[in-house]
């Protein structure tokens, strides 16, 4: 017998740190807290850091955890500050610390837990994030000690790429931990049908789900045209294929790859303008890619933006002819997904978990994920897209209308409401 939520459920969501800076994920679960509220359900978000939390989402002080569910309205998802401690630090007496990356000793203190239980206890599913956060754990228990079910999503911690990395201290923990929590849960959230077929292996008495991240597409259905970022950028007037790139700068994103393919490209002749815009991760990184950029006769030709956000980074996606963003791993690549919706094509790598959706758009170029020095496949790629501007055009038509239907957001909420209300997917 089909289940069916009422119109309005309740939904809470638990990440440990809600910040921009850190990439995707979190960006995933900002979108998908609003798009249940947009879609009529109270959404209630539980977070240890929530410095990047929409304003307007944040429970005013002193009312308490019922406050929350009066809060949440259909539309308006609410934000409740849960605390969270990291006992290496506390044994330390360190005071104002940020907590990092995911660690065993991170917990959610006493209190923190008395709030937590009384949102959950209000809700009809709780959605946990990430299989290494140690936080996820006493949620869960929580759950089922309350009798809610819980859905928690991997974000392609569990796939082959990332469990090749510490790959014997994550075998411990999961051992230990975390494979109890995955096979416990209603569903463990896959958001790729590659992810889930790599991910099933870790958790064999669970089950997988798979569902694509709730993309906010409405910034793209009404765009704005190029000219707002090429009044920002003076990067875009100079001679040469604009690439873009709008991601963190992190060194599995492959931007030294696209160095060394412009590299040979420029000595072709062809040139470049490669745009890489987002925070350094590490901060140091953005001084590596400087460095390589000199090293390779490029320091004209890579121009690194910043942080871009809003109307300007949608125009910013529009005045590239070409986003590059190979990855050695991703477990989804909401900035792929957005230059498609954008209108501009895209050359990425097998790396990337939704590549064959991907090529099946025809709004992408797909390389295979291993570095070369040469970069001739990558090369090649640019090559081609430099030297036909109708290629180009078309490839962006084809990719832009996959991302608005096939990653519409109310077709994707379907998904999801048929997920938390354990029912098979639905087309």
């Amino acid at each position: 017998m089909r289940r069916t939520y009422p119109l309005r459920v309740r939904i809470a969501h638990f990440l440990k740190s809600i910040d921009l800076k850190g990439g995707g994920v979190t960006r995933a679960v900002l979108d998908l807290c609003s798009g249940m509220a947009d879609r009529g359900h109270h959404v209630v978000l539980m977070s240890g850091e929530d410095e990047d939390v929409p304003a307007p989402w944040r429970v005013p002080p002193g009312g308490g955890p019922a406050a929350a569910w009066n809060f949440a309205q259909p539309g308006r998802p609410a934000s409740v500050r849960i605390p969270v401690k990291d006992l290496r630090r506390e044994l330390r007496r360190q005071k104002n610390y940020q907590l990092g990356p995911d660690f065993p000793t991170h917990y959610i203190t006493g209190p923190g837990q008395r709030t937590a239980e009384a949102i959950i206890r209000g809700c009809q599913v709780l959605h946990l994030h990430g299989p290494w956060a140690a936080p996820n754990h006493q949620l869960a228990k929580i759950a089922r000690r309350a009798g809610v079910p819980y859905i928690l999503t991997s974000h392609g911690m569990l796939d082959d790429w990332s469990m090749s990395e510490h790959t014997l201290r994550k075998k411990v923990y999961l051992t230990v931990r975390s494979r109890a929590m995955l096979e416990g849960a209603r569903a463990v959230h896959c958001t790729a049908q590659g992810e889930a077929d790599q991910s099933r292996v870790h958790f064999p008495r669970g089950r997988a789900a798979v569902v694509p991240l709730l993309v906010d597409m409405a910034p793209f259905r009404t765009l704005p045209g190029p000219e707002l970022a090429r009044e920002r950028f003076p990067a875009l007037h100079l001679q040469g294929l604009k690439v873009l790139c709008l991601s963190r700068l992190h060194p599995v994103k492959g931007l030294e790859r696209v160095l060394n393919a412009a590299a040979g490209l420029k000595a072709q002749g062809i040139a470049l303008q490669l745009l890489f815009a987002g925070p350094s991760d590490p901060a140091e990184y953005a001084g590596v890619l400087t460095e390589r950029a000199r090293a390779l006769g490029l320091s004209e030709n890579m121009h690194l933006l910043g942080m871009v956000g809003g109307t300007e980074k949608v125009s910013l996606y529009q005045a590239a002819d070409v986003y590059a963003q190979p990855s050695v791993h991703e477990n989804f690549g909401i900035s792929l997904v957005e230059s498609l919706a954008a209108g501009t094509p895209i050359i990425t790598a097998k790396g990337v978990n939704i590549w064959p959706e991907l090529q099946a758009s025809g709004g992408a170029v797909i390389v295979e994920p291993e570095p070369s020095d040469e970069e001739p496949e990558l090369r090649l790629a640019l090559a081609t897209l430099h030297a036909d501007p109708t290629k180009r055009t078309q490839m962006g038509a084809a990719g832009r209308k996959w991302a608005l239907e096939v990653l519409d957001q109310g077709r994707i909420v379907k998904e999801y409401e048929a997920m938390y209300a354990n029912e098979p997917r639905t087309k």
